[in-house]
Order: structure tokens, then C-alpha cells, then sequence
């Protein structure tokens, strides 16, 4: 039986997933859950890069799934939609450097404090591979960013944007392309944009509504499957 791993940095991001999997299928243990010919199981790491990678890396190590799946939600530039679904196809991670006296930022790899090119990095991205798993064209794929702190003023948000030229930002993904790649892993990456990237406005972002879609194409996803 296949089993596919569902990724999440919090319970509440994929709630109604869950949900549907406790009425329409069978529950095998605490985290898994048989629906047809498909197992799924729930991986809720924590936010963040490096509890993801933890999380991920323990896992793995026990069994490798058939599929893994990212789920959750992102801030976004302004040419995507509150609560717009994209797929993830690049990410990378994005303050792992050093701010300069002038403010700009410097990254490890212009440091050369490491190869941009070791496996499984090309030019500092991870990237889906060439015969990964794509959604439909109806979904937007896009470029991601991964930071342990977020964007909160518009100054961080344009120097970002103008060093990497990512669409969206998130706290894990990087981490999640990293331990697939790793240990080959097929994967796919979604995100429910809530906010846009820049000055923080909390009453400018939509949680409810980015969950509320990305659990929509969720469930399509496994009902699909």
C-alpha cells in the first residue's frame, strides 16, 4: 500500500483535512489514516526551518513515504491573490548571511561559505526535479522563500525581492525540498496565500480564507490520487 505523507507546521493549517479523512476513511493508527488503496499520515513538525528539518529527518529514518505532501499557508507579493493556491516549484533559503553596516544582505554562498552547487542545490535554489509531480495549470507554480523571520517592513520585503525574485514567502519549504531531495522523495509543495509581504498589517491578512482554499485542494489532491 502507498503511503503519503502530509506535512504541516501547525494542526490548524490542514484541520479540515483532517476532518475529511476521519469521515471518509479509516483511521490505522494516531497519525495515519487508510482511505481506499491510499494511506496518509500526519506529520506536524512546528514552524520553522529547522524543526521542519528535524521533524522530516526522524522521519525519513523510520520509513520513507511514496509521496510526501507540504501543506499550509504564506505571504505573497501582490500579483497573487488572498487566498490564491500556488505550487511550490523552487525555494531557497533566505537569511542565512549577514547584514552589511549599509542594511543590504549577504548570503552564504557570496561569503563562500558554501558551494551553491552541492546536491541538492543549483545556484542556492532546490527546485522540483525534472519529472516531479506537477498540479494542473489552474494552479499557479511559483518561486518560494524560506526565512526564520518574516517580512514585516517594506524595506526587507523590496531588498528580498530584489536579491532572489521570489513570489512567495514561507518559514519551512526550503527545509521540506531539502530533506526530499535528500533521501529522493517524491514531492509536492502548496500554499495558501494569506498576506502579502511587506508592512506588517495583521488586519490586511486572511488566515481563514487561505485555509479554508488550500484544504479544498487537498482534499481534490488525495480524492485524485
Amino acid at each position: 500500500m502507498n503511503t503519503t505523507l502530509i506535512v504541516a507546521a501547525t494542526l490548524f493549517e490542514i484541520a479540515p483535512l483532517i476532518e475529511f479523512l476521519e469521515k471518509e476513511g479509516q483511521r490505522k493508527n494516531f497519525s495515519t489514516y487508510l482511505l481506499g488503496d491510499q494511506s496518509y499520515s500526519i506529520l506536524i513538525t512546528g514552524v520553522g526551518p529547522i524543526l521542519t528539518a528535524h521533524g522530516l529527518a526522524k522521519y525519513f529514518n523510520i520509513q520513507k513515504p511514496g509521496r510526501a505532501i507540504h501543506a499550509g499557508i504564506a505571504g505573497a507579493i501582490d500579483s497573487l491573490l488572498i487566498g490564491e493556491i500556488v505550487q511550490v516549484t523552487q525555494d531557497r533559503f533566505g537569511d542565512v548571511g549577514i547584514e552589511e553596516s549599509d542594511g543590504s544582505f549577504t548570503d552564504i554562498y557570496e561569503l563562500e561559505l558554501a558551494d551553491p552547487n552541492f546536491y541538492p542545490f543549483t545556484e542556492g535554489w532546490l527546485s522540483i526535479p525534472q519529472n516531479g509531480f506537477l498540479l494542473n495549470d489552474s494552479i499557479r507554480k511559483v518561486k518560494g522563500l524560506t526565512v526564520s523571520q518574516v517580512t514585516g517592513t517594506g524595506q526587507t520585503a523590496q531588498t528580498r525581492q530584489d536579491k532572489y525574485g521570489a513570489e512567495i514567502e514561507t518559514m519551512e519549504s526550503a527545509s521540506f525540498f531539502y530533506a526530499c531531495l535528500s533521501d529522493h522523495v517524491d514531492f509536492i509543495s502548496l500554499r495558501g496565500i494569506s498576506n502579502y509581504i511587506g508592512l506588517r498589517e495583521r488586519t490586511s491578512w486572511d488566515i481563514p480564507k487561505a485555509i479554508d482554499a488550500l484544504n479544498v485542494s487537498l482534499v481534490e489532491l488525495v480524492q485524485s490520487v
